[in-house]
């Protein structure tokens, strides 16, 4: 392999890992707002099966 094209990929591959981080860090702060709005959601259930259903469903979009 061509050694410019070793440092492209690497270059390549060190600018997805920098992308990943970032992400990684704006979900974590991300977390706090999306577990008060759940809650908020949660609150204005009529009885606590609709509740239940509406917080199992949001976790289950999220990957919970």
């Amino acid at each position: 392999m061509d050694a410019c094209l070793r440092r492209a990929l690497a270059a390549q591959h060190a600018e997805e890992e920098k992308a990943i981080r970032q992400a990684t860090r704006k979900l974590r702060l991300l977390v706090p707002k999306a577990v008060e709005s759940l809650e908020k959601l949660m609150q204005s259930g009529e009885s606590d099966a609709v509740k239940l259903r509406a917080t199992d469903s949001i976790l289950n979009r999220a990957g919970m």
